[in-house]
């Protein structure tokens, strides 16, 4: 028996139905629902008791954003600031580091402009801790300052050159000199020969002027021709003894002044160079 085909049309719908991809209808993203406000409490209270400072103040810090507009939620604000003070100090105790204190003091005195006066009991402890914290923070040792650079090395001046050796000077010849003819001797001897012959022409001039005067009282006076007489040869004598001496004796004066002068004016020395040997003159004017 033979089978019966389906008709056209509906082997063209099955396949259409086939080709049409099947539409995935999007979903709307879960939110992440935010812990509640006593999930975060003792979440916090359990990583304070395990040494988790960091979580603890993550946790205690979510849970403040919560509360802090929050009119009737003055006590738990309280309540976590003193936890969250904890938490800064444990934090403190593992890291050094500064800001901890800093930031533990600051919810402390927080918590204490917000604790009513009634509140005596909580308020010394608080106060307390204050002190404490505080001493902390005075103690906790300032950082050392970064040491200066060293300067640079200045760089070493450069050697200045070394100056030229001067020439050496050409020696000066040799010159000896010998001891000059002192002709001082022969002028102070002619000097006095001079002054000797002086005085024998002053004894002819003398001599002759007796014996002139002698010759008119012998013309003039017949009574002392006598006296006269030997006044005449008298005279005569001392002015040819004056004369001789003066004579020779002003001659000789002269003549040795004459050559101590030459001698004190010239000088002969020897003279010895590296490349010439001779005698050196000279003379003063």
């Amino acid at each position: 028996m033979r089978r019966s085909r389906p008709p056209a049309g509906v082997a063209l719908v099955a396949a259409t139905l086939l080709a049409v991809p099947s539409v995935a209808w999007a979903q709307p993203a879960e939110t992440q629902a935010v812990p509640d406000q006593g999930t975060l409490w003792r979440d916090a209270q359990a990583k304070l008791e395990t040494a988790d400072y960091a979580g603890a103040i993550e946790s205690l810090t979510t849970l403040y954003e919560q509360v802090v507009h929050d009119p009737e939620a003055e006590a738990l604000r309280n309540r976590v600031r003193v936890s969250l003070q904890q938490a800064h100090v444990g934090a403190y105790g593992v890291d050094n580091d500064k800001q901890h204190l800093v930031a533990a003091l600051d919810l402390v005195e927080r918590t204490l402009e917000s604790l009513p006066e009634s509140e005596q009991t909580q308020r010394a402890e608080l106060t307390a801790r204050r002190d404490e914290i505080q001493a902390m923070l005075d103690a906790h040792p300032e950082p050392e300052p970064e040491p200066e650079p060293e300067p640079e090395p200045e760089p070493e001046p450069e050697p200045e050159p070394e100056p030229e050796p001067e020439p050496e000077p050409e020696p000066e010849p040799l010159i000896i000199q010998t001891s000059p003819k002192d002709g001082r001797p022969l002028i102070i001897a002619g000097a006095v020969l001079a002054g000797v012959g002086l005085v024998g022409n002053g004894l002819l001039i003398g001599g002759l002027v007796s014996a002139n005067n002698a010759v008119d009282t012998f013309e003039t006076d017949p009574e002392r021709r006598a006296d006269a007489r030997k006044d005449i040869s008298r005279g005569n004598t001392i002015g040819i003894v004056g004369g001789a001496v003066g004579g020779a004796f002003t001659v000789a004066g002269a003549v040795l002044i004459t050559l101590g002068v030459r001698r004190r004016q010239t000088s002969v020395s020897p003279m010895i160079d590296r490349g010439a040997m001779g005698v050196m003159w000279s003379g003063r004017f």
